[in-house]
């Protein structure tokens, strides 16, 4: 028995299927790569929070206020995370031992404008 055409149907099942594990391949590749740049953010908040937070903790305890943290802009490249927002608190604790309590949290939104969980350090200075 002949079997005209079979190869032409076995052809074109091969066709879809390959072409429905392409989509999917790129799908998965968009993910990952959507992944990346989200930690590739975090990172980068979380290290402009660290040199913020050097830069406060190094200053003169005298000259540390909330005036003088409002002054310290992000640094260029922290300026590329998407809608990125400083907040710094800085509060005097008083008790047994005074301190300076030193906040710094960085928010920013993903690609679509979704706002993201904050980076957040906190600093004690001591006199």
């Amino acid at each position: 028995m002949k079997r005209h055409g079979s190869m032409l149907v076995e052809l074109m099942a091969a066709a879809v299927l390959l072409a429905a594990a392409g989509a999917i391949s790129v799908e998965l590749a968009a993910a990952v790569g959507a992944g990346r740049r989200a930690i590739a953010d975090r990172q980068l908040a979380l290290q402009e929070a660290a040199n913020l937070m050097e830069r406060l903790t190094a200053m003169p305890l005298g000259d540390l206020s909330s005036e003088s943290a409002r002054n310290l802009p992000l640094s260029a490249e922290g300026q590329r995370l998407p809608g990125a927002k400083t907040t710094i608190e800085i509060t005097d604790v008083d008790g047994p031992l005074a301190a300076v309590r030193v906040a710094v949290s960085i928010r920013w939104e993903d690609r679509g404008g979704v706002p993201l969980p904050p980076v957040r350090l906190v600093a004690w200075r001591y006199p």
